[in-house]
C-alpha cells in the first residue's frame, strides 16, 4: 500500500486556506448538460415565504439539471430512512405544491448517502447509504450505487462499490469521473467511479483520517485538497495514486460540524467546529 508521508506545518489564523501560487489558474471543465430551466421570479427584497408542508423531512436535497429539487431521507411520518420514497419538486409559488413523490423501487436505503449530478448525463448519482432492518435503519452502510434520471425522474440501480459507505464524500474530477472517499465501512480505501468501468478501489490508505464526510475539493492543478473533520489536511494526486498529508488544523477548528466551501479557484472558506473563527 502507499506509504503516507507527513510533512508541512499547522495552518493557524488564515483568512482562507491558500493552496499555492501554482494553483491560481482555473480548471477548464466541459459542461455537457443542457441549460437549466428559467428561474422562478423572486421578490427582489429577499423575503422569506411562509412555512409550508413538505412530503417528508428533507434530509438530503439536490438540484437537478432542470431546476427541480430532489429530496429524500425519511418516510412521510418522519421516520429515518430513504428506502421507500423520494420526492421531485418543481419550484413554484408554493412549496406545498409541485411535488411528485415516487416509490424507491430499488429498496436501497438512501439515508446518509452522497449525491452528485453526473457530468455526462446530468442524472443524479447516489453512492452508499444506510440499511433498513425491517423496523429501522442501523446507521451502518451499504455499497449500492443508485441513479435518478434527470429526464424521467425514475430511479434505478447501477453496479455497486467495493465498500459499504455511510456519510461518504464524492468529488467530481475534471474528466467527469467521481472520486469517493470515507464513509463508515469505507474508511480504509477510496474508490474511483467512471461510467465505463464503474467503481474501482484505489491503493491509497485513508484510514488515518475521519471517515465522516471529508471536505474534498479539486484544486487548479488537478489534485484534490481535503480537510478531514479531525483536522488532517492532505492532497490526493491528480492520478489518484498517492496521499500526501500536509498538516493538521488546531483543535478548536476540528469537528464533524465544520463547513467548507471553495469560493474561488484555490481558496477555501472553512468555519465551524469548536470556535466562531473562520479560516
Amino acid at each position: 500500500m502507499t506509504t503516507t508521508r507527513r510533512r508541512g506545518r499547522v495552518l493557524r489564523s488564515l483568512v482562507a486556506v491558500a493552496l499555492s501560487a501554482a494553483m491560481l489558474s482555473a480548471i477548464t471543465v466541459t459542461d455537457t448538460t443542457p441549460a437549466a430551466a428559467a428561474p422562478v421570479a423572486l421578490d427582489p427584497g429577499g423575503q422569506w415565504g411562509p412555512v409550508e408542508d413538505w412530503p417528508m423531512v428533507a434530509i438530503h436535497a439536490a438540484l437537478d439539471r432542470n431546476g427541480r429539487v430532489v429530496t429524500y431521507g425519511t418516510n412521510p411520518d418522519g421516520t429515518q430512512t430513504g428506502r421507500f420514497i423520494y420526492d421531485i419538486w418543481t419550484p413554484g409559488p408554493s412549496a406545498a405544491g409541485g411535488h411528485n413523490t415516487l416509490t424507491n423501487t430499488t429498496r436501497t436505503d438512501l439515508f446518509c448517502s452522497l449525491q452528485l449530478n453526473r457530468a455526462d448525463t446530468g442524472d443524479l448519482i447516489i453512492f452508499g447509504g444506510d440499511n433498513w432492518t425491517g423496523a429501522n435503519t442501523n446507521n451502518l452502510g451499504n455499497p449500492d450505487i443508485t441513479q435518478i434520471s434527470a429526464a424521467t425522474g425514475q430511479i434505478s440501480q447501477l453496479p455497486g462499490m467495493n465498500r459499504a459507505r455511510w456519510y461518504a464524500t464524492g468529488t467530481t474530477m475534471p474528466d467527469g469521473s467521481i472520486y469517493v472517499q470515507g464513509g463508515l465501512g469505507g474508511e480504509d480505501f477510496p474508490e474511483h467511479w467512471t461510467p465505463e468501468n464503474g467503481a474501482r478501489l484505489l491503493d491509497i490508505d485513508t484510514s488515518i483520517m475521519s471517515w465522516y464526510y471529508p471536505r474534498n475539493f479539486v484544486v487548479p492543478d488537478g489534485r484534490i485538497f481535503g480537510i478531514a473533520p479531525d483536522g488532517w489536511m492532505y492532497y490526493i494526486s491528480e492520478q489518484l495514486d498517492s496521499l500526501d498529508v500536509v498538516g493538521r488544523l488546531p483543535f478548536e477548528h476540528r469537528g464533524v460540524n465544520t463547513t467548507a466551501v471553495m469560493f474561488e479557484p484555490g481558496r477555501i472558506l472553512f468555519f465551524g467546529g469548536r470556535t466562531t473563527e473562520t479560516l
